[in-house]
């Protein structure tokens, strides 16, 4: 199989919860942060009409090529990293929240990876969903 690239990041979503408490929860500082009812505004800062109907938060957690660390072996490094926090996201999504590891995965050629039963259980033990964007080399 064909090396890849990937980054990983953590997103959550939660229609009353400050992002001040996931921050202060994980112990992460977010690459990006909006409070529900807030005003909204562009990447760069720029008005936007309307407030936020939920919170946002997101970190950037890994970034990798496959030669070096398979992207399931970075997952399983994010959990093993998050492990402490478990009751957190259990508790954050049953309270209406969402979480995701959102995943950029970047190639040149025929690629894949295996996601094995037993990380896709902690993935569910944790509440955590995963997101991939996907982005292939076009030709010239």
């Amino acid at each position: 199989m064909a090396e890849y690239s990937y980054s990983v990041s953590l997103r959550l979503w939660h229609p009353t919860i400050r992002t001040v408490e996931i921050t202060t929860a994980l112990g992460i500082e977010p690459s990006r942060s909006m409070d529900v009812g807030a005003p909204r505004a562009t990447p760069k800062g720029a008005p936007l009409e309307g407030v936020y109907d939920e919170s946002f938060w997101t970190a950037r957690l890994s970034d990798g090529k496959s030669i070096n660390r398979s992207l399931s072996l970075a997952i399983g490094e994010a959990l093993d990293d998050l492990a402490s926090r478990q009751d957190f996201f259990r508790e954050f999504v049953g309270d209406g929240g969402r979480a995701e590891f959102f995943i950029g995965w970047f190639f040149d050629d025929n690629s894949g990876d295996v996601f094995d039963h037993e990380l896709l259980a902690r993935l569910a033990d944790f509440k955590i969903d995963l997101s991939f964007d996907v982005y292939p080399s076009t030709p010239d």
